[in-house]
């Protein structure tokens, strides 16, 4: 399932190796486990494990429908989440200016700090910085188990 969307969307959106919103599997998987990997519900697992139609965390302005393609509340399967997912990651990463005359990508880091809702810190540090930084190092040290 992560290697299929993955695929999909690098190449719906022709990204390649290198470009800044590149996706790989291994990010993908990192950043699955960081939101349902636990095993504390096991329901979430298999149905949305990226938590993108989470209802405690919809916003307020339809952004998810818009971006995702999601409805709230709506049935998810992981081939959905991981799909929106990676559609509300991108749209998470990106500044978009107000007067609609671009935007930018900041990277997956600042992308991933966005997609988390949490607030507050961890020992100082803040809650969407270690988010991040969780689903980036477990990724880095997982590359070389997918070239096996």
């Amino acid at each position: 399932m992560i290697v299929a969307a993955v695929k999909k969307y690098n190449a719906k959106n022709g990204f390649l190796p290198g470009d800044m919103a590149y996706m790989t599997p291994q990010l993908m998987k990192s950043w699955m486990m960081q939101e349902s990997g636990s095993g504390a519900d096991r329901h979430a697992f298999e149905t949305d494990p990226f938590q993108v139609n989470n209802r405690r965390d919809w916003p307020k302005f339809g952004e998810k429908e818009k971006i995702a393609g999601l409805s709230y509340g709506q049935d998810m399967t992981p081939e959905t989440s991981a799909e929106a997912a990676l559609k509300w990651l991108q749209f998470k990463g990106t500044v978009h200016r107000a007067d609609g005359s671009g935007a930018s990508y900041r990277g997956p880091y600042e992308a991933l700090r966005n997609y988390n809702a949490k607030r507050g810190f961890v020992d100082g540090i803040p809650k969407k910085d270690v988010y991040a930084n969780d689903i980036m190092n477990r990724a880095w040290a997982s590359y070389g188990d997918w070239q096996k």
